[in-house]
């Protein structure tokens, strides 16, 4: 059974009653769809039928990805993908996390750690690595400084109002920021041109991080949920209805402005945040996991769930990316 509302749900299966079943929402139509089977394998085919199947992904995303938080400067990176090859440690990816950017402000680049960054990106594709680099989706505010996201996306009118902040911002991390409207067609468009420069460079794929959307300066982590969300039709909706889509049309923008940048190319994009038929466009892992036997036994079972659901392009942070992991952990996690 597939509940298709985007509003908080829950869902009780015989806790309150070993007799029935039970689900439900905040808000929204209570649209639901059964799949009769009779197998699992033709539930997943009928069901993925209905919300989309993950397209191909470049063959390198397929093989062993190297992330952790965070690696700068420059000498660094190269240290690692050198390493990996004097040791014959099969790799194909290498991932850069906030650092590589200038003040924690998305699609820049931070000249004092990255001196050479185009240079760098042609050195890793010669020694077989592609380059994933983190753009969350929150643009710095920073007016009268020739920051091109920020101007453009104040001139398209494509952020959004979030009434918690007199400015219009939030916090996200260590900078004020601004979030796009991304549940209009015109912001998707303004946020799939911001790659353009990235691509140009040889940069393999984009990894949309925080996009639950995650906001620190409130005790629940995310938006008002009476902030207003934009729609083609001059309607809105408030964050209740729009949260859990915020994800997918986060990376719905990415991978499509990818496509038009990269015609030839199959994009790779990596989520934190997605809903049923995210997989069109974006691999996901099962985020900020902790190294523990307690996190390890909660991963398998995640990502075989995953894969019932029809997304195809999962893992996890093999190691943990909170704490390190004893020997023995790491072995078996391996």
């Amino acid at each position: 059974m597939f509940f298709d509302n985007t509003y908080r749900s829950s869902f009780d299966f015989g806790k309150e009653s070993p007799d029935y079943f039970s689900f439900g929402a905040e808000g929204g139509e209570l649209n639901y769809y059964f799949f009769a089977g009779p197998d699992p394998k033709k539930v997943v085919e009928e069901y993925t039928m209905l919300v989309g199947r993950s397209p191909l992904p470049p063959l390198w995303s397929l093989g062993y990805q190297q992330s952790r938080y965070s690696y700068y400067p420059e000498a660094r990176v190269r240290e690692i993908a050198s390493t990996l090859r004097e040791k014959k440690i099969p790799a194909d990816v290498l991932y850069l996390d906030i650092d590589y950017q200038q003040g924690n402000a998305p699609f820049t680049i931070n000249r004092e750690y990255f001196p050479h960054f185009e240079q760098m990106v042609a050195d890793l594709r010669a020694q077989g690595f592609h380059l994933i680099t983190i753009t969350d989706l929150h643009i710095k505010k920073d007016p009268g400084r020739g920051y091109a996201p920020y101007d453009s996306g104040i001139k398209n009118d494509v952020f959004l109002r979030i009434p918690m902040a007199p400015s219009s911002s939030a916090s996200f991390g260590p900078a004020r920021a601004f979030s796009p409207d991304f549940t209009l067609t015109k912001a998707r468009d303004w946020w799939g041109t911001l790659y353009k420069d990235f691509v140009a460079m040889g940069v393999g794929g984009f990894w949309n991080d925080m996009n639950e959307p995650a906001l620190f300066e409130r005790a629940d982590n995310t938006m008002p949920l009476d902030t207003r969300h934009r729609l083609d039709d001059g309607t809105s909706l408030d964050h209740r209805a729009i949260h859990n889509v915020y994800g997918m049309e986060n990376v719905r923008a990415t991978y499509d402005g990818l496509r038009k940048l990269q015609a030839d190319e199959r994009p790779f994009v990596l989520t934190r945040a997605a809903y049923s038929g995210a997989q069109r466009y974006a691999a996901t892992w099962t985020g900020d996991n902790s190294s523990t036997w307690n996190h390890l036994t909660m991963s398998t079972p995640m990502l075989l769930s995953l894969g019932l659901c029809g997304y195809t392009l999962v893992g996890d942070d093999i190691g943990g990316f909170a704490g390190s992991p004893p020997a023995d952990l790491l072995y078996a996690l391996v």
